[in-house]
């Protein structure tokens, strides 16, 4: 645990895991389980977790707000991403405005053929609907997000906590930044 303090050294298992998972959900699993990372506090190492992610999962979009169910469909018409939403605490919140929307989006997409129907413009001069893919890995950071019992049951889960001994080294990516690629460069070879 150089970057990260993780409460078991068996989250840092579950995080390789998860992320070599990324390169092949496409081709090889029906399911792709949604990581949650997760903490009581403030400054445990939630966004630099979500940043060395975005280095070596496949395809990698990060996003610190999620405002539209239909961009989640449209970013992964395109083809697979692996999506990674930091302040879920504050995006995923009970109590925003269409936020069962989104949830439904994100809990169709844990399954190979899940999908949402979104308008999209024809040639007529009119809309047309088009069932648009969900199924795509999906990390959620945050302080402790209050996420309801149908989107925990698609969730593995991490959980970080401050580094009260000091041991936990900055993620200088000035210094870092080319090993994480090449570590990337190796996980895609393989």
């Amino acid at each position: 645990a150089t970057y990260i303090c993780p409460l078991s050294d068996i989250d840092l298992d579950l995080l390789t895991l998860w992320i070599l998972h990324t390169h092949f959900v496409e081709s090889v699993f029906y399911t792709t389980p949604r990581l949650l990372i997760d903490s009581p506090l403030a400054e445990s190492g939630k966004t630099t977790t979500l940043e060395h992610l975005a280095k070596l999962c496949f395809d990698p979009m990060q996003m610190a707000s999620v405002n539209s169910p239909a961009m989640f469909a449209r970013l992964l018409d395109t083809g697979m991403k692996t999506l990674l939403i930091d302040e879920a605490e504050k995006t995923l919140r009970p109590d925003k405005v269409g936020i069962e929307e989104l949830l439904a989006v994100l809990n169709t997409g844990y399954k190979r053929g899940g999908s949402r129907p979104v308008l999209v413009p024809s040639k007529d001069d009119g809309w047309v609907t088009k069932a648009m893919p969900t199924f795509a890995p999906v990390a959620m950071a945050g302080i402790s997000p209050h996420l309801p019992d149908d989107t925990l049951s698609r969730c593995v889960l991490v959980m970080l906590l401050p580094d009260a001994d000091g041991e936990i080294e900055d993620s200088d990516w000035e210094f870092i930044e080319e090993h994480a690629i090449d570590l990337a460069e190796r996980i895609t070879g393989w």
